[in-house]
C-alpha cells in the first residue's frame, strides 16, 4: 500500500468520508452536532497565519480537541500575564508543529474552533474565573 501524506487532499477526503460514514451508518450514540463550546477556545478562522484565544459564554458550535502528552516543555500556555496577547492573536510560526498541524486539520475540516489542552487547561487551572 502506498503511503499517503497526512496533510494531502487525498487524506482529507478519506477522513471526511470516514466521518460521514460514521455519522450515517454507526448505531453508537452520536455526539451533539452543536455542543456547548468550552469556555476558552482558539478561533482558527481569522487568517492563514494566526489564531486567537476567545472566551465563550455558553455559545454552541463544533470544535476539535487536541489532547496530547505535554512532556517537560510548555512552549505556550495561557496564564494571566499572557492571556491578553493570546486574545490579540498568535502567529502560527510561534506554535509547535503539533499545534500547527491541529490548526490546519481543523481549518481543512471546516471547523472554526480548536481546543488545545496544553494551552487552555493551564489557564483554567490558574484562573480565578472559569
Amino acid at each position: 500500500m502506498r503511503e499517503v501524506k497526512s496533510n494531502s487532499d487525498r487524506a482529507f477526503r478519506c477522513v471526511s468520508r470516514w466521518i460521514k460514514e460514521c455519522q450515517g451508518t454507526h448505531r453508537c450514540p452520536s455526539p451533539p452536532l452543536n455542543p456547548a463550546l468550552p469556555s476558552r477556545v482558539l478561533d482558527v478562522s481569522l487568517s492563514d497565519h494566526s489564531v486567537k484565544l476567545v472566551e465563550m459564554r455558553g455559545e454552541k458550535g463544533q470544535y476539535i480537541a487536541l489532547s496530547h502528552c505535554w512532556g517537560k516543555s510548555r512552549p505556550l500556555t495561557a496564564i494571566e500575564s499572557t492571556v491578553g496577547g493570546l486574545k490579540d492573536g498568535i502567529t502560527m510560526s510561534r506554535l509547535p508543529k503539533t499545534f500547527q498541524d491541529a490548526i490546519n486539520i481543523t481549518k481543512k475540516l471546516g471547523i472554526k474552533y480548536l481546543w488545545i489542552g496544553m494551552i487552555l487547561l493551564f489557564y483554567l487551572k490558574n484562573s480565578t474565573s472559569v
